[in-house]
């Protein structure tokens, strides 16, 4: 069944379709009348109407009052299908054929609604407020997002545009599309660009969400802090900019503080995020995970930050989220591990050699050059070394001198986290950057 112009055709939509544990029978007048009296209060719903006559249409003939809305019931645990499918219940017509939408934004049906800025602001407590979805076919989706989303209310996080270009040469179809530069010859260049575009994408339907309203904190940090990371490089503006443009935040998961940790914005944390080079058909993987209990217990706590080299780049799209990466599979390596023992002492773990590092530097910025504009001269293993953190949202000034005090918060401008041994990290950062400096403990 689809939309036409006289309106949804009939389907057998009459034939009861109870949920677990419900009963088949008619309830009595009066039995309805008592679970009307005794509903919550403050039972969450939507209203949703249509967008084109047609939906307008269908959604009228669905009203028992011939009105040109429906309203259909809500919860924090929901997916949007979940909405979706208790409309199709009353709409019948398939969810194939539509999408809900608000303020512009056209929903993934997949998205959870408990992480959605637009649903979250809606659930109140103690205001039973009914927000306004529309309903609108995905034959007209561009349209509806053309003429409803604010000018100037998408976030933006490329800073350089894309060029077009009408050459069949894969590797300039790739400096067009990216702002690559002096990029190496590769065979990979086809899946560089296919998985790239893939991977933003996945970025711009993350940034949408918060279309209108602030973006989430942990995005901010990283943007802001990639960008001052690169600033204190010798890359020319434009190229501070390319090299930003390939910091790609792929998955965020994240619990906020209660009252008992003020100092910190999360309690706990997963990032990952795809750092594709702007020289090298490569890209390096980041992921950090981050818990801390410590206020009500004090060795509950952990931060740790592996990575993957892509060199090259293979897969022609991002593959699925890992639920639990782990080092030494799927090659992922360690970068460090900070923990406590059953004393509250620092346990930390340090991963890569000074090769290592230099292994990552190469496969993001290309191969040792004799030209000292390239892009590999520009930026120092350092340099890396902290565009990796940065790529996660470990963006403040690491401890890089055996003077600095111990215990600093990182990102200590946002309050993202705690690091226990903010000190051992940068010594740790020097000596594998090839620091030949003696530290004290």
């Amino acid at each position: 069944m689809s939309f036409s112009a006289d309106g949804p055709a009939n389907s057998p939509c009459g034939v009861l379709s109870p949920s677990k544990g419900s009963s088949r029978r008619f309830r009595s007048r009066s039995n309805l009348d008592w679970r009307a009296r005794h509903r919550p209060a403050l039972e969450l719903r939507v209203r949703v109407t249509g967008y084109s006559q047609f939906a307008e249409k269908g959604i009228k003939a669905a009203n028992a009052n011939g009105d040109n809305f429906l309203e259909v019931p809500w919860r924090g645990t929901d997916v949007v299908m979940h909405i979706m499918k208790r409309l199709e219940d009353k709409l019948c017509i398939p969810v194939m054929y539509w999408r809900l939408a608000a303020d512009g934004i056209v929903f993934d049906p997949i998205t959870p609604v408990a992480v959605h800025p637009f649903f979250e602001a809606k659930k109140i407590v103690g205001v039973a407020f009914v927000p306004d979805l529309v309903l609108v076919p995905t034959h007209v989706v561009e349209e509806y997002v053309t003429q409803h989303l604010p000018s100037g209310t998408q976030h933006q996080w490329k800073a350089l545009p894309s060029s077009s270009t009408a050459s069949f040469d894969l590797r300039e179809r790739a400096t067009a599309l990216f702002n690559l530069i002096r990029p190496h010859e590769s065979a990979s260049w086809e899946a560089y660009i296919r998985q790239r575009t893939h991977a933003d994408s996945i970025l711009r339907a993350t940034l949408d969400k918060y279309t209108g309203i602030p973006l989430h904190p942990l995005l901010v940090q990283i943007h802001d802090g990639v960008k001052s990371t690169l600033s204190s490089t010798s890359l020319r503006l434009d190229e501070q900019s390319a090299v930003a443009d390939g910091v790609v935040p792929l998955y965020f998961n994240v619990v906020e503080s209660d009252d008992t940790r003020p100092t910190t914005l999360f309690s706990e944390a997963e990032v990952l995020t795809r750092i594709y080079s702007p020289t090298t058909s490569a890209a390096v993987d980041v992921h950090l995970k981050y818990v801390d209990e410590t206020p009500k217990d004090r060795t509950d706590y952990s931060f740790r930050v592996i990575y993957r080299i892509h060199a090259p780049v293979i897969r022609t799209a991002v593959a699925q989220h890992e639920t639990y990466p782990a080092v030494g599979q799927n090659g992922w390596l360690l970068l460090f591990e900070l923990e406590l023992d059953a004393k509250s002492v620092p346990e930390n773990k340090w991963g890569p050699r000074p090769a290592d590092v230099k292994k990552l530097h190469e496969s993001l910025l290309g191969p040792p050059h004799e030209e000292p504009n390239a892009l590999v001269n520009a930026m120092d293993v350092g340099d890396t070394m902290f565009l990796l953190l940065a790529a996660v949202g470990m963006s403040a000034s690491i401890p890089t001198s055996k003077e600095a005090v111990k215990n600093i918060s990182l990102a200590s401008e946002t309050g993202l986290w705690k690091v226990c041994d903010s000190h051992w990290l940068g010594r740790s950062i020097r000596r594998a950057c090839g620091s030949t400096t003696q530290d004290t403990q």
